[in-house]
Parts: structure tokens; sequence; C-alpha cells
């Protein structure tokens, strides 16, 4: 009996009929099948964060953005052994969007953040546990990736985003999710119906929306277009004076991706990553 099944009939008292590795989506997740229903069970999830969405998802799902409920143990604990039970949502995810699909989630998208916007959420709520939550600082992405890389477009990105770091710092915050890329959505057939694998940050809802880019459009791209990138700033009409400032999010996104890489292993290939960044700086820098 593995530990995902011993887990589910120890501390909550089910009985699975199959359990399915999900291959889209963040993290070790499977589908639990049991005789009367469906549930998605997710490994190496932190109680930090799961407390965090524990807070937002009523607040989504009363405003109509489908959330999975976290189902708590026989001894109403949140998490046991890192383990967390969720209620399912059917649908599909895909790899790639199409047209119709795109402005769906962004649409979508938009419509989540005006509701987290709502959340009473302060910085010190989110977990400072590993270096990927050390990068949500602009000064520690800076010092620690200048001495570990001798690439000359790096050093022009950190150079770039140093100067405007005071701008990004200032920029009204609120609770964002960080990580969406197109398997974080979940469709009936072209429509979103729900936003998955929160990945809580406090940040601009620009900054979301250049994470969103950076795997919806730039990922896969290489012939990368300012005015492709435009339009996905406008439908964000309301931030229409800091367009500048937009392109400067983007960077910050492309030399996260990069330091998340060569803090894991420094032998990784970052090329995909580092083809982004000088995409972008030719965008930038004009």
């Amino acid at each position: 009996m593995n530990k995902i099944e011993t887990i589910i009939k120890k501390d909550y008292t089910l009985h699975p009929l199959r359990i399915e590795k999900v291959e889209s989506g963040s993290g070790s997740t499977y589908l639990i099948k049991t005789f009367k229903n469906q549930y998605i069970g997710k490994l190496n999830n932190r109680k930090s964060i799961i407390n965090i969405y524990e807070k937002v998802e009523p607040i989504l799902n009363k405003q109509g953005i489908n959330q999975c409920k976290v189902i708590r143990s026989n001894k109403n604990l949140l998490t046991v052994n890192d383990f967390v039970l969720y209620t399912y949502i059917p649908g599909y995810t895909y790899h790639q969007f199409n047209p119709i699909q795109e402005k769906n989630a962004l649409l979508y998208m938009k419509k989540y953040h005006q509701i987290l916007k709502t959340v009473p959420f302060v910085e010190d709520e989110l977990p400072l546990e590993n270096h990927w939550d050390k990068m949500r600082s602009i000064d520690y992405l800076i010092n620690e990736l200048t001495p570990i890389t001798n690439d000359k477009d790096i050093h022009k990105g950190i150079d770039i985003l140093s100067q405007y770091k005071y701008v990004l710092k200032n920029l009204p915050k609120q609770l964002i999710h960080s990580d969406l890329g197109p398997d974080n959505f979940i469709f009936n057939q072209d429509e979103v119906i729900s936003i998955i694998d929160f990945t809580p940050d406090y940040n601009h809802e620009l900054y979301s929306l250049g994470h969103f880019i950076y795997w919806n459009y730039l990922w896969d791209n290489h012939n990368i277009q300012k005015i492709d990138l435009l339009n996905y700033f406008h439908y964000y009409k309301e931030y229409s004076d800091l367009e500048d400032i937009f392109l400067i999010i983007l960077l910050h996104v492309a030399l996260i991706r990069i330091l998340g890489v060569l803090m894991i292993d420094h032998k990784k290939k970052i090329n995909k990553r580092l083809d982004i960044l000088r995409q972008l700086l030719k965008i930038i820098v004009r």
C-alpha cells in the first residue's frame, strides 16, 4: 500500500478504487476515484500556502470563481504528512491555448484577481521557506543572480531592473496567483471553469499577467514582438500609464525564471530562458 492510499484510508476513511497520477498541474497531483466520488490529492503542499488558499477559496467561490475545496481529515487537519485532499472539478487542461481559450483565460484571470484584491491580506502572511519565496524580493534576486553568472545579457537585465526597483516596490500590491501557465486553467471546451494550483504572492496585478505571458507566449516563441506583448497589456486598460513598467515587469519575471534554475542546478541548460531574456532586452533597450 503506497503513502497516498494509506493516508486516504486511515485519515479520511475513504476507500479508493483507483489512484492515478495527473500529468498536468504543479507538484505531485493524483486523481482519486472512489465508488461514489472523485477527488484530487496533492503531495508536497505546504501548510502555510494551504492556509492562505483556505482563506481565499470561499470568497472566490461566492463570487462565481469555481475553486476546489480542501477536505479536512478525520481529525480536522488541513494537511496530513504534506498531503492535501481536494474536491474534484471535472474539465480539461491544455498544453497550449487556441485564440478563444487564451482570451477567455485572460478575462477569467482578470476577474479572479479583481476578487483577490478584496481579500484582506498582508505580505507577512506569505511563507519565507525556500529560495522561491525569497525571490519575491527584488534585492534578493539581484544579489543572488549577480555573482553566479558572467553572462552579459543577464547583467544587462539586472542593471535595468536595478534602475526600476524602487518604482516596482512602490506599485500598489495585492494577493495574486503568480504562476499561471496553461495547465493552471480548467476548461469546458473553450470556456474557463476554474483556476487551480494556487501560488500566492503579494505584488501588482500586472506581475501575475507577466507570468501568464511568460508561459503562454514567451516560452515557445522565437520571434517575440512588442505589439503582441502590448495586446496582452491592453486587457488592463486601467493601467495604461504603466506601459513601460509592464515591460520591466516582464524582464523581472524572465530573470526570476533564470535564477530559479541556476539555484537548483548550475549545470542545467538555461538556453531557452536566456533567449527569452535577450529578446525582451531588444524590445526594452531601444
